[in-house]
């Protein structure tokens, strides 16, 4: 019989996928949508730092609330607000509401805007796996949403499916996805309904937690890596669409490969950190994708950029279970919602700049600068990582390595 624990780690998972499906269609679709309705590049870098911004006073907001008033409250709300702007997009193709929606809206604590649902079910795991299966159920976890995120990247497709119908404009084919984003989201949260939160006892009363060296070093980063990451990121389907001419069909195919072949990869990362250390398997693991993502923009067709990117897929996300796990695992049980929003904090407020930059690099000087500078800046990271970590245990490793 399976006892709670398993069973709710079971449940977390499963919304994990969905959550996964959902941004795996919005990811790609959406810029293309904001493209079509008449934003230019620089616009929908800016519509991408706004809601890059509000994301991140939420990512902080939910983080201390989560910790005080309980986590599983604060996902359900989140739910709330991506169902309500998949309504209101249902409904209006006014590019007002549709920069509305973006920033307030469909985007609240997921990508591109940051990840405040994921801190919250990464806490909630956290509290329902042992120490020595955390960075196994971490892994599964996100082998399971990168699996969904495959078939979601399948399903940015429907609107060109939905366009050979009669009557129908190119942005009303965009309508099934919002109303497959708002049922999915009320699925969701019906998922996580009979999931029982861990109660921990908070030792202290002050906003900030304990642990802020520790925290001021896991920010500090993720501002670097933030920045770098969010340089590519959102616009990296609209990147294959203005620089080769690829149809949305087509992208949506490269990107549903490149997270099956992420998904493949994602159960190589505990072991490897089995035998390495943690904090080594997440460094080592994830430099190959940086090197990669410099090289993309020099690809001089379509075919190749698509194989550099199907290549960096082996690597690129890899890390990331390995890394939350890592976080979760120092972290202090009651204050581990609070670190994480901090964390997503920090990144996010950097990421906010990178979407504009890179908007204003592709239209006015060139739309490799972006890749360069991501690279670079990652690179950055992942060696800073180590040196910062490369002596700091979790409790796995620390039980068995006095």
């Amino acid at each position: 019989m399976v006892n709670w624990l398993e069973r709710d780690q079971l449940l977390l998972q499963a919304a994990y996928g969905i959550r996964a499906f959902i941004f795996g269609y919005l990811n790609i679709a959406f810029t293309i949508y904001m493209s079509i309705a008449g934003l230019d590049s620089i616009s929908i870098g800016l519509v991408i730092t706004g809601a890059i911004l509000f994301s991140s006073v939420l990512s902080a907001v939910v983080g201390l609330a989560a910790d005080r008033y309980g986590r599983k409250k604060m996902i359900l709300m989140l739910a709330g607000i991506v169902c309500a702007g998949g309504i209101m997009l249902l409904f209006s193709n006014s590019i007002f509401v549709i920069i509305f929606v973006a920033i307030f809206g469909l985007f609240a604590g997921g990508p591109p805007a940051g990840n405040t649902f994921g801190v919250l079910q990464q806490v909630m795991l956290a509290d329902v796996a042992s120490a020595k299966s955390r960075n196994s159920a971490f892994a599964v976890t996100f082998l399971i949403s990168s699996v969904s995120a495959a078939g979601g990247s399948l399903m940015a497709g429907l609107p060109d499916f939905y366009r050979t119908f009669p009557n129908v404009s190119q942005l009303e084919a965009f309508r099934p996805l919002f109303i497959i984003t708002a049922v999915l989201a009320v699925l969701y949260a019906l998922m996580l309904l009979p999931v029982k939160e861990v109660k921990h006892e908070r030792t202290s009363t002050s906003i900030l937690p304990k642990s802020t060296s520790f925290v001021a070093k896991i920010s500090g980063l993720a501002v670097v890596d933030g920045f770098g990451t969010s340089l590519v990121a959102p616009l990296l389907s609209y990147w294959f669409a203005i620089t080769y001419n690829a149809p949305l069909t087509v992208i949506g195919t490269l990107f549903f490969t490149a997270n099956l072949i992420s998904a493949g990869f994602y159960l190589l990362g505990p072991k490897v950190a089995a035998k390495i250390g943690v904090v080594r398997a997440i460094v080592w693991l994830h430099i190959p994708s940086d090197i990669l993502l410099i090289l993309q923009p020099l690809a001089p067709n379509f075919a190749i950029a698509a194989a550099i990117h199907l290549l960096r897929a082996t690597t690129s996300i890899v890390d990331i279970p390995l890394r939350q796990s890592f976080i979760m695992g120092v972290a202090s049980p009651e204050e581990r919602a609070s670190v994480g929003g901090f964390s997503a904090f920090a990144r996010n407020i950097s990421s906010s700049a990178s979407p504009a930059v890179s908007g204003y690099t592709i239209q006015v000087i060139s739309n490799a600068i972006p890749f360069y500078l991501s690279g670079t800046f990652q690179l950055a990271n992942d060696l800073a990582f180590y040196h910062l970590f490369k002596n700091m245990k979790p409790p796995e490793e620390a039980s068995t390595n006095p």
